[in-house]
């Protein structure tokens, strides 16, 4: 069962899909999210300091794997922009190490 979500955001508008769909998905399971700001200005922004963390210096794919450990989430939500490539949805370099790096389930939205 999915009681808590990892969303990561820089901000951009793939991020933003990702941000709805998390969210969304989370009021329909009733699970908790935290939101992963890849910038100062972006969490003050965004409001998430005290409910989210911030990226480090660590390539942020690992500081994404870090933080879904550090607060136990089980699962993690991610827009990624399409690049295209022969016609079919290829994610992001940042949402395909994920993919295979991450300690729990990734779900890339577009």
């Amino acid at each position: 069962m999915i009681e808590h979500i990892l969303i990561p955001t820089d901000g951009s508008s793939a991020a933003k899909a990702g941000v709805e769909q998390g969210v969304a998905l989370a009021a329909l399971l009733g699970a908790q999210v935290t939101f992963l700001a890849y910038a100062q200005s972006l969490a003050d922004q965004a409001g998430v300091l005290q409910g989210g963390c911030m990226v480090d210096n660590r390539r942020v794919d690992q500081a994404i794997c870090a933080a879904a450990h550090q607060h136990s989430c089980d699962l993690i939500v991610i827009g990624s922009a399409r690049t295209p490539a022969k016609g079919l949805f290829t994610p992001s370099s940042c949402a395909r190490r994920l993919a295979g790096e991450a300690p729990v389930p990734v779900l890339i939205v577009h």
